[in-house]
């Protein structure tokens, strides 16, 4: 399976990132800027995948996210026409993270 998604991933030219911790999550006037180990990200939108499990677990901090910001649990992703054409920002590595994210 690791092997089927590193081919994917460069076959599509996907910037994945691994081993990357992420420090701080804030909303700019303009977008989503992620501080982690690796750098800074910046994104118009984010997806927060936190593990497995298809009950919600929505961390405290998205709480104080702009309420005008589309936020979903990846159990209630379906597809990415959700999210316009844009940057969009897959935020975990659980199973669901990565499928959603490639």
């Amino acid at each position: 399976m690791a092997d089927y998604l590193l081919n994917y991933t460069n076959k599509f030219l996907l910037p994945v990132q691994l081993n990357t911790n992420v420090i701080e999550l804030r909303k700019t006037s303009e977008f989503y800027e992620l501080i982690t180990s690796g750098g800074k990200l910046l994104a118009d939108y984010i997806i927060v995948t936190t593990g497995t499990n298809p009950n919600a677990y929505i961390p405290e901090f998205a709480q104080s996210i702009d309420k005008k910001t589309v936020q979903i649990h990846s159990s209630e992703y379906k597809n990415p026409h959700l999210f316009p054409a844009s940057n969009t920002l897959v935020v975990g590595a659980g199973t669901s993270g990565v499928e959603i994210a490639i």
